[in-house]
């Protein structure tokens, strides 16, 4: 027989809860019924009956949706001691495809970290929620947890809680978090499936038959689930749960529909999902269905369209209000709560409401084009459209253009981030732009090794630390020092700047990290718990985490938000100079002056292999952007290139004519710089390992450099405190 891999690992502080496949139905006001022709744009209009006996007459009809969006989730490639699954990916491919037939937007993501995932959930009910005439959808699958009462989400990188509760704790998505971001929506309706394992502790239960007829109270706002087990019951991962809750979304389950009206309703669905489950299974699986512990949010019914639906669907006709007497129906341009009936009939219009399209990039100077029309540049204002396909592209000189084709839905608002890549420079014309006397020079305030240049995300603004025991901010463009960030009692050894770039971290001899406000120079916070100086740091892709390497020969993880130590990772023999964290933030590389570099796993803080080639300390470490290869320099003299997978080293680039105390690979991974006590950088070709060029123009030792976001300058600083641009204008 073949194995199924559970969804629930049982916990020595708590018992196994359900596999809830936890259908949350986040609904605004309406009821649906949907005509074939506009499912394909996931509009919807619903008919709605003057009382709760099905041969009720018809009171009137709404438009409820302009637009629908779901958000699908599977993860099974599970990393840091949670069993992988075998069905969580392949129901949520399955499930998007459903739901693109029902007319939804889908968003289908795979194998997400915890920054991902919280990322995911809060950017869809952010950016898709906002509509008032949207329907948003959920669905989740793959590994949940319940610990203390709580029922946690689990990404692909979060450790079992019985090996480190506190890294549990900081990488799973608490139900309680999850519940914010469903409040950040003002989307009329929504539904998520969490095809996972947990006990809910923001729902409560529900089993009360469903209402015969699509009534008023139908449409009043509603956020539902669906578990398909209960606490304590073991449920595999075999795909049941979804196959039935398809069936019964397409029509193929006659008795999911209970009155055959062509409403799917959220109770209905529950309804049919408990009955049918716990029959199957003979009780060793209880779904269970409910409602969100909510006031605001407890009182109205989701509702799906199913092909009786389709066949049936109505125009839009006048609502009278003698027909429905008792309250409110929202049709859209009222605001929530306001009564929308008046003593005359209200004709909806058919008219699609036009869409809004916001087009941002990861550069400025840019030109968008939509369907071959120019429309000016990328930016937070919104383009005002009617609802249909277009082609859309972005382009600067210089970058590899950026195209897509977008379908945008009445009344819309939709976000498209354009990322363009640059073009390989030509570093044949590449000079010195420009030369800044950044800090004094030598002991007084050399420019620190290795980790001590950086550009900000957008590249226009460089910042240098020093052992003058500051930092500084600088203007590229003209040179201009815009600010000096003071606080640290001893040398500045490293600097980092956050992905946002909007905060700024130092390490230093004063075995402090301090995070700074990189508007204002205000310190935010210190970390401390080093007990030597910190020669490295850096930020995690995502912003939250903060690691650091220091002379005691440990690295360290830091919880940015709170300064809070989450973990110390030994095993170098020697004094950390160098850190990095990989394109996903799921592991790190450490550099040390035991001669070796370290692969160490953030979620469990677990070393995974030690690299070992170079003869002398190794100063600087980098990883490829595609994280499948990293750099380091060395007081050899020389470069190495390693495949990060296996640990092998690929290939050694010689030149130098001495120590190498800093390295950085291109945006595009296909060439890596490097600096050198010779006053030197050079220019390498990653995949033959031949030098393209060497750039002279130090008179001291070149001790720090790094390529701008767009690949298109570079910086070094020396130790005579001078920071060079080069680039070609």
């Amino acid at each position: 027989m073949k194995r199924q891999d559970p969804l629930c690992i049982r916990s020595r502080r708590v018992s196994i809860p359900i596999l809830a496949a936890v259908a949350i139905f986040l609904i605004g006001f309406g009821v649906i019924i949907q005509d074939v022709a506009w499912a394909s744009r996931g509009v919807v209009r619903v008919e709605l009956k003057a009382g709760e006996r099905s041969d009720a007459p018809v009171a009137g009809t709404v438009e409820l949706y302009g637009v629908s969006h779901a958000l699908v989730i599977g993860i099974d490639a599970y990393h840091a001691g949670w069993p992988r699954l075998s069905k969580a990916v392949r129901d949520a491919d399955l499930v998007a495809s459903a739901l693109e037939k029902q007319g939804f937007s889908v968003t289908l993501e795979k194998n997400l970290d915890s920054g991902a995932l919280e990322d995911a959930f809060k950017r869809f009910f952010t950016f898709k929620g906002q509509n008032p005439q949207a329907r948003l959808f959920v669905w989740f699958a793959g590994h949940g947890h319940t610990l203390d009462g709580e029922g946690f989400l689990i990404p692909a990188d979060a450790p079992l809680p019985d090996s480190d509760i506190a890294m549990f704790k900081y990488t799973a998505l608490s139900m309680r978090s999850f519940g914010k971001f469903v409040r950040l929506a003002r989307a009329k309706h929504a539904l998520g499936v969490f095809d996972a394992c947990f006990a809910g502790t923001i729902f409560t239960t529900q089993r009360s038959h469903p209402p015969p007829a699509i009534t008023r109270n139908t449409t009043y706002p509603v956020r539902q689930y669906i578990a398909s087990g209960d606490e304590n019951q073991k449920v595999s991962d075999n795909g049941r749960f979804r196959k039935l809750f398809l069936r019964a979304l397409r029509g193929e389950a006659p008795n999911a529909d209970a009155n055959r009206d062509g409403y799917l309703t959220g109770s209905e669905l529950g309804m049919f999902l408990s009955d049918r489950v716990t029959n199957l299974t003979r009780s060793r699986q209880t779904p269970r269905y409910g409602k969100l512990l909510d006031e605001d949010w407890d009182r109205g019914d989701f509702v799906f369209i199913t092909p009786v639906g389709w066949a049936k669907a109505p125009s839009a006709v006048p609502i009278n209000d003698g027909a429905i007497n008792d309250g409110a129906i929202n049709d859209g341009t009222a605001p929530i709560g306001a009564n929308a009936i008046n003593d005359n009939p209200v004709t909806l219009p058919t008219k699609p409401r036009p869409a809004r399209l916001i087009v941002r990039s990861n550069v400025s100077g840019d030109t968008v084009t939509i369907d071959g029309k120019s429309v000016g540049s990328t930016g937070p204002n919104a383009h005002r459209l009617a609802p249909g396909k277009y082609r859309l592209r972005v382009e600067k000189k210089g970058y590899q253009p950026f195209e897509t084709h977008i379908r945008l839905a009445a009344g819309e608002q939709e976000t498209v981030r354009a990322k363009l890549k640059s073009e390989t420079p030509n570093y044949a014309n590449w000079r010195i732009l420009r030369r800044i006397q950044a800090h004094p020079g030598e002991f007084e305030g050399a420019i620190c090794r290795d980790d001590c240049i950086r550009f900000t995300p957008d590249g226009r603004r460089l910042l240098s630390g020093s052992w003058d025991n500051t930092l500084k901010l600088w203007a590229v463009g003209n040179g201009r020092e815009i600010r000096t960030f003071q606080g640290h009692s001893h040398d500045v050894n490293a600097v980092a700047i956050a992905p946002d770039g909007h905060r700024v971290l130092s390490g230093s001899w004063d075995k402090t990290l301090k995070l700074w406000d990189a508007a204002s120079g205000r310190e935010i916070r210190t970390f401390q718990g080093h007990s030597s100086y910190v020669d490295s740091v850096a930020f995690s892709p995502d912003g939250r985490w903060a690691l650091s390497g220091s002379y005691d020969k440990t690295l360290k993880l830091w919880e940015v938000g709170n300064g809070r130590e989450i973990r110390t990772f030994k095993g170098h023999s020697d004094s950390v100079y160098a850190v990095a964290f990989s394109p996903d933030g799921r592991r790190a590389l450490s550099g040390s002056i035991d001669n070796t570099l370290k692969l160490w796993d953030m979620a469990s803080g677990r070393e995974i292999r030690t690299f070992k080639g170079h003869s002398d300390w190794v100063y600087s470490v980098a990883f490829a952007p595609d994280g499948r290869r990293a750099i380091s320099g060395s007081d050899d003299e020389t470069l190495k290139l390693w495949e990060v997978a296996s640990g092998r080293e690929i290939r050694t680039f010689k030149g130098h004519s001495a120590n190498v105390r800093s390295v950085a690979f291109a945006p595009d991974g296909r060439s890596a710089i490097s600096g050198s006590i010779d006053n030197t950088l050079k220019l390498w070709d990653m995949a033959s390992g031949k030098e393209i060029r060497t750039f002279k123009g130090h008179s001291n030792d070149v001790r720090s450099v790094a390529f701008a976001p767009d690949g298109r300058r570079a910086a070094s600083g020396d130790l005579g405190g001078v920071i060079i641009i080069w680039g070609e204008e």
